[in-house]
Order: structure tokens, then sequence, then C-alpha cells
């Protein structure tokens, strides 16, 4: 064959390998998740409450994932192959603590120390307990007190500094505003649950302690720490009866879990039923409507307020 055909012959060649590999790479562009850009701090938080600190703390500095998707219950999810791939090449990983994220035990033995700052923002501030199955819990639901969510981004700033001190400046201004928001949010459920005829909530699981405690309310709880952990018919009566003799009105429910035991105790002593939205997760209507922290909390509060007789 001619030279020249050899060389028309190799040109051709090289474009179509060419070609192949800029639609290989194209392809693995739309498929695989974007890395984190240049110059910010790659986090991962295990649940919604956590994920929400980093976001409005972190602003543009960071990329943020949540380990628990809309829609998902963290008590029990299991994170993807995927997800822990992009755990463990995050400079910061926050985690709750309580027992929150079964999925986390062996975390600490498998993270290098050298790139992989972990924290547990629950730690120091669970100090409610309570026992299922003879066995002693330690209550994780403590961002439902506005009180002890500002302490948990006390925690998440400092881990932030510690990982990228160069934007010190940046991540405190943002705490300071946070913490305002979150005392403004504190005063507004003590002057509406300071007016309230009851004291008395029935709730689909065992979440509201903290937050009762601040606001001198009593939790009657349906299911345990987890939503998964349901009474026994005995327990089931034991709370009919102490809603009839508490003349309650609202039975609490919650998005992410089955409605059906609140449904029941609703319909067996003649009340009606309202969310009470524990935060652990927004569904993905939830998350399309706008709703975050702050907007929950009060959606929240409008509703203890009707349950409790509240004046308004």
């Amino acid at each position: 064959m001619p030279r020249k055909y050899w060389l028309i012959l190799i040109v051709l060649l090289a474009a179509l390998i060419i070609g192949s590999v800029f639609s290989l790479n194209k392809n693995k562009a739309e498929k695989l998740p974007e890395i984190a850009a240049e110059g910010k701090v790659k986090v991962s938080a295990s649940f919604y409450p956590l994920y929400y600190l980093l976001k409005e703390i972190g602003g543009d500095k960071v990329e943020v994932k949540n380990m628990t998707p809309a829609g998902a219950e963290p008590h029990d999810y299991e994170p993807t192959a995927a997800d822990m791939a992009y755990l463990y090449d995050s400079r910061l990983i926050v985690l709750n603590g309580g027992g929150l994220e079964p999925w986390a035990a062996d975390l600490d033995a498998n993270l290098n120390r050298d790139n992989n700052l972990l924290i547990r923002v629950g730690d120091g501030l669970m100090t409610k307990e309570m026992t299922e199955d003879g066995e002693v819990m330690r209550d994780p639901h403590v961002w439902l007190s506005p009180r002890l969510y500002s302490l948990m981004a006390d925690k998440v700033v400092a881990a932030l500094v510690s990982v990228d001190g160069g934007n010190r400046d940046y991540y405190e201004q943002r705490l300071g505003d946070l913490k305002n928001r979150l005392n403004l949010l504190d005063s507004e459920y003590y002057r509406a649950l300071s007016v309230c005829a009851g004291k008395n909530i029935i709730t689909a699981h065992a979440a509201f302690a903290y937050l009762a405690e601040a606001y001198d309310l009593k939790q009657i709880a349906i299911a345990g720490l987890s939503p998964e952990a349901e009474p026994s018919p005995r327990e089931m009566a034991e709370i009919v009866e102490s809603a009839r003799a508490g003349e309650i009105k609202y039975i609490f429910f919650e998005s992410l879990v089955s409605p059906k035991l609140a449904e029941t105790i609703a319909r067996e002593i003649g009340a009606q039923t309202l969310a009470l939205n524990p935060l652990e997760g927004l569904t993905d209507r939830e998350m399309s409507e706008g709703k975050d922290y702050f907007s929950v909390m009060r959606d929240n509060l409008s509703n203890l307020q009707t349950a409790l007789s509240c004046q308004k």
C-alpha cells in the first residue's frame, strides 16, 4: 500500500480513538457524582439536622452530602456503597451519636485520621435515657430543642475551623447569624407554650423529650426511641387510658413512619390527629416546598398550640 494511504489510515484511526475516548469521558461525567469544587471542603452529614447545620454554617465554602436521603428514616437506613465512598473521601464527617447511626459503629477504626475528622455533635448533650426490650438506651433527639441545637452548631463550627482555619471568620459570622435565629425560635416556643391549657402530648415515638423538657411539657410516646419499636397491647391500653384521663384531643403522627397507631388511638378516644415532625429527615415533597429546620419547627409549634389549647 502506498505510503500516503498508510498516513490517511493512521489519521482516521487516531480520530476514531479520540472520538471514542471523548464519548466515554462524557458518559462518565454524566453518570458520576461531581467532585468537590476547587477550594471547597468536602463534608458528610449523617442525617438532615446535621446536613442543615453544615449548609447554614459552611455556606459556599463546603460541599455537603446528606448520608440519609429525603424520605428515609435515619434510625435504620443503610448508606449505599457510593455514599460510603463519598464519606471516606470527606475531610469532615459529622454524626449525631447515641446509636442514631448504627451503620457508623465501626467508622472510628476504619478512617484515616490524617485525612478524615469525625465528630459526634450529640456527645455531652444526650442526658436522657429510656429502657427498650430490657436495654437502657440513650435518647439521641437533642436537635429538637433549639437550645441544644445551638450547642450542636458550636461543635460544627469548631470542627470546620479545625479542617479549614483560613475561613474561620466566615464560619463564625454565619454561626452568629444562625444562633440569633435559634434564640428567636426558642423565644417563640417559650412564649407560645407558656399559655396553654394542656401540657401532655402523645407522640408517634419518643423523640420529643428534650423539647418537652425545655418548655415544661410531658411526652407520652406510642413507640420507643426508634419508630419501629411498637408498643405491646398492654402498653397501647395504658396510652389510651392516659389519653382519656388527660382529655387529650389530638394524637401526633409523623411523616416518615406509618400513622396507623396514632390513628388507632385517636379513633379509640374520639380524638383527631396532627403532625409533629421529629425532623429526622424531610420528604421529597417537603424539600420541593422549600421546607427547612426553622419552617418545620414553626409548623410543629403551631400544631402544639392547637393540641394544647394555647392562647394565640
